[in-house]
């Protein structure tokens, strides 16, 4: 009789255990670093939001993140600036806690990662851009490069990496420079085991998602866009 209830408790207290543990493996932390498309900076309102931000929503409604954190990002990063906070673990402070990137980075179950607009359109823009701008695009692909490695030396679970749209539409230089660095960085995403979401096309066929002439910054819709092209392969991976 009493090894039959200590069978009992025993199949009791493991059945518990095996429930809190595949809870506890569908609690995820989200991390999104980068530049102005992580921040969500707006062209036609001054309210920020990411398709980060949609991520999160729709992870919170299937209840399985734990935590969302993108206070790393900021709209004037360049893919050096990035590599630079990782190196030096940079702080900040969330709801009094001191959280550092490279924790942060080891934590999360998922990171988003939206990098090299700005670096493009700064050469591009640049007098020195001549027709070898390649060489200088080829430049951006080096810290890039170096970007994806550390960030796979901290994170080994699930990172997507979105991609690039010309924001100044009919303009062929910047044609062939987004075009190039689409191509290249998703080999690199490839190599790293990254996840890659080419947005190139998308936003060629809808201009809405660009609404203010020489604003690099899409429209809402243009945000929530990006998240229909992310959200299959959530599905596909963190969330199957």
């Amino acid at each position: 009789m009493k090894l039959k209830i200590a069978l009992f408790f025993s199949i009791v207290i493991l059945s518990v255990f095996l429930i809190y543990l595949t809870l506890l493996d569908k609690s995820i932390s989200y991390l999104a670093v980068g530049d102005f498309l992580t921040v969500g900076v707006t062209a036609e309102t001054s309210r920020n939001y990411s398709f980060t931000d949609y991520v999160y929503e729709y992870l919170e409604e299937k209840n399985v993140v734990d935590e969302y954190i993108k206070e790393f990002a900021d709209n004037t990063y360049r893919t050096t600036d990035l590599i630079r906070d990782i190196k030096d673990n940079k702080k900040i402070d969330i709801e009094g806690k001191t959280r550092t990137l490279k924790n942060a980075l080891i934590k999360a179950d998922l990171v988003t990662v939206s990098i090299g607009t700005n670096d493009v359109i700064s050469i591009m823009s640049s007098e020195n851009s001549n027709s070898n701008f390649y060489d200088y695009l080829d430049s951006i692909l080096v810290d890039m490069d170096e970007l994806f490695s550390l960030l796979r030396q901290y994170c080994k679970e699930d990172i997507i990496v979105i991609g690039y749209y010309n924001p100044y539409f009919g303009n062929k230089k910047f044609d062939s420079a987004f075009s190039y660095m689409n191509t290249k960085v998703n080999y690199l995403s490839q190599k790293y085991g990254i996840k890659y979401v080419d947005i190139y096309d998308l936003y060629e066929s809808n201009l809405d998602f660009l609404p203010v002439v020489n604003d690099i910054h899409p429209s809402s819709k243009g945000y929530s866009s990006i998240f229909d092209m992310v959200k299959p392969i959530l599905d596909d991976t963190i969330l199957k």
